[in-house]
């Protein structure tokens, strides 16, 4: 118990210098990646995503949710009515997430990591995205549709973005876009203004979610039908008091976070067509499903559907270790120099930073 409270203190001290290793090295390889996108995307999409992107995505992303699972002790549960294997084989989809709060773009890598598609992702954020350090940079270098969340304005971006997809599928990349149909996270007082404009439009409000925002939705599904393979619903469950990002490195009890991945009707929701009412009764109905899931899931603290496939998610953990080990004293390195005033040392420690960098890509 003793040994166990000492590792959870020591992971404790160690994160700052983590953090800041992962934001020096992500830094270094954003740029690296963003002078290879000028060269390559142009003329060659596809091939720019499913190599540069792909393999610096993957590797920036297993350091952040190397910290999320052994320091903050987040835990993934996955019930799929889908095999892994199935998941694994789809190719292009569109992703529907239930917004809890702001970890949910991190938590969801597990699944994206599972599946094997996590230089697949796409996704829709809102306009400062884009602008969060290696987070948001690596957003944009892999084509995410960044929104103002105001229809009028984001037309274009929506037609720009869906472009995009379709060339860079067209040479080959496929895309899994992930978004909130919500289009924004659940507080107490956003659930309180959904459930009051659906008392005043006279619908039945949802207990547990608050009503989609539809429009997206329908323009999303007319502009990718033709090159997605399915549509998935995926339902984001937390089991215990909802921390914030840096609530979980507070040292509290781990925290389980459950998904619920099941695969819509393609064939009734092509059958919508382009007619904006029924793809809107389509997507509600989807969230009342949702809302029936996890009333069960508060009460009974798993989804219900005992036949579906439980899939733990969790990180590569010996390689994990040794390039957080590897960039964290390299981070002290990077300091002491800096401090010591020995800029020709600091200047090597940089570019042994991006070398370092690469290597820990290339173990994944």
């Amino acid at each position: 118990m003793a040994s166990s409270a000492a590792l959870a203190a020591l992971k404790k001290a160690l994160l700052p210098f983590y953090m800041s290793a992962t934001i020096l090295w992500g830094t270094a390889i954003c740029l690296g990646l963003f002078a290879y996108r000028m060269v390559l995307r142009p003329f060659r999409p596809g091939l720019y995503i499913k190599t540069g992107y792909h393999y610096v995505s993957n590797g920036i992303t297993l350091m952040f949710l190397f910290a999320l699972q052994e320091v903050g002790r987040v835990r993934v549960k996955v019930q799929s009515e889908c095999s892994e294997a199935e998941l694994v084989a789809e190719q292009s989809a569109l992703v529907m997430y239930n917004h809890v709060n702001d970890l949910d773009w991190l938590v969801m890598q597990y699944f994206m990591r599972g599946t094997d598609k996590m230089g697949c992702l796409r996704g829709l954020g809102k306009d400062s995205l884009r602008y969060v350090p290696v987070v948001g940079w690596i957003c944009w270098l892999g084509d995410f549709i960044f929104l103002k969340r105001s229809m009028e304005k984001d037309a274009k971006r929506l037609d720009s973005g869906m472009a995009q997809l379709k060339v860079a599928k067209a040479d080959g990349a496929d895309f899994w876009l992930s978004f909130f149909p919500e289009g924004t996270r659940l507080t107490p007082k956003k659930y309180e203004e959904s459930v009051a404009w659906q008392t005043k439009n006279g619908i039945e409000p949802l207990k547990h979610l608050q009503y989609p925002r539809v429009k997206g939705f329908q323009v999303l599904w007319k502009g990718l039908r033709e090159d997605v393979d399915a549509v998935y619903a995926v339902t984001l469950g937390y089991p215990k008091e909802m921390p914030s990002f840096f609530g979980l490195f507070s040292g509290k009890d781990p925290v389980e976070v459950a998904f619920l991945v099941e695969k819509l009707d393609d064939k009734a929701l092509r059958q919508c067509g382009d007619d904006d009412a029924k793809l809107k009764e389509f997507l509600v109905a989807d969230w009342r499903t949702r809302d029936e899931h996890l009333e069960h899931f508060a009460t009974k603290g798993t989804f219900s559907a005992p036949d579906r496939q439980g899939l733990s998610r969790s990180i590569p953990h010996l390689r994990s270790w040794g390039t957080a080990i590897l960039c964290t004293v390299h981070t002290v390195l990077f300091g002491c120099l800096y401090l010591a005033g020995w800029h020709a040392a600091l200047q090597v420690t940089l570019t042994s930073h991006a070398a370092l960098a690469l290597m820990a890509v290339l173990m994944l």
